[in-house]
């Protein structure tokens, strides 16, 4: 913990003015590449910026210290944040690499990748999988003895994966006290609509398609062939998103749908409150349940 603040109040400022400009960063970035998970990578930026300026024992002048905390992004996609938490850091990488995202050869992947970028603990892609990476270091940390601490956070419909729940329950079962799971509840993935559907009566499958290309179609179709409707929710450009490339693939095959989808419309957003931007850019479950139920009349 930071010792230099004379009470909590300070402490708390010095925080929020660390994450704001983490924020402008995570903007910044996304903006110059043209491609990134915004929304994300907003939501969890207060909890990144509380574990890598108050919290994690770290130091940049040491990164291979092997009894140093640890910390993994389960919900990868929103790596930005991690970046710009990482780049403030004197002694991790230079800030000028925030330009870099997602370029070819930059340290900076779409992913975390902790093969490219430096203080990355652990490379992650497929959700879920960053709890059971998490609980293999804490439970070495307690077999070792060690005083460190692994710090994970998982996003909200990351939870549905079986694996989440599989390492959590082995954590209490060998009481990994040092192993700090924090979910980040953004409200932003469509199980929160799906459950308001249902208080109408109507049957939503929520699919999570992941990405853009390759895209699960054979997963997506057995869905469609069964309720003869699709919605695409996104939280970025829906310009060549997901909902371009299942149009593509609906025309491709003939199938007859009613097809829409809701994200950003060659808008860029701008900075604000989480929850507030969902509302103003009509992403929030509000209204994806109403945009669900006009498609559905």
């Amino acid at each position: 913990m930071n010792n230099k603040f004379q009470n909590l109040e300070e402490r708390g400022q010095y925080l929020k003015e660390k994450a704001k400009e983490v924020r402008v960063n995570i903007i910044d970035m996304i903006f110059t590449s043209q491609s990134g998970h915004l929304g994300g990578s907003l939501s969890c930026t207060d909890i990144l910026t509380a574990l890598y300026f108050e919290i994690m024992k770290i130091d940049p002048k040491n990164p291979k210290e092997p009894f140093r905390d640890c910390f993994i992004l389960s919900k990868e996609r929103a790596c930005p944040a991690w970046y710009a938490c990482l780049s403030m850091k004197k002694g991790f990488f230079e800030l000028s690499h925030l330009d870099t995202l997602r370029k070819f050869g930059s340290i900076l992947q779409g992913h975390p990748d902790m093969k490219k970028t430096p203080w990355i603990d652990m490379t992650t892609g497929s959700l879920g999988h960053g709890a059971s990476a998490a609980l293999g270091m804490a439970l070495e940390g307690k077999i070792l003895g060690a005083t460190y601490r692994v710090f994970c956070i998982l996003g909200d419909g990351e939870l549905n994966e079986g694996i989440v729940w599989e390492a959590g329950m082995c954590a209490a079962k060998y009481q990994l006290e040092n192993l700090v799971f924090i979910v980040d509840r953004n409200h932003l993935q469509a199980i929160e609509a799906a459950k308001e559907l249902e208080k109408s009566g109507i049957s939503a499958e929520v699919i999570d398609a992941y990405s853009v290309k390759p895209v699960d179609w054979q997963t997506i179709k057995k869905s469609v062939d069964k309720t003869g409707i699709l919605f695409v929710a996104e939280n970025h450009q829906i310009r060549n998103g997901l909902g371009y490339e299942l149009a593509y693939l609906i025309a491709l095959e003939g199938h007859r749908v009613s097809f829409t989808s809701l994200g950003l419309d060659d808008t860029f957003a701008e900075t604000g409150e989480y929850l507030e931007l969902l509302r103003a850019y009509g992403l929030s479950s509000a209204s994806i349940t109403a945009a669900a139920k006009r498609l559905i009349k």
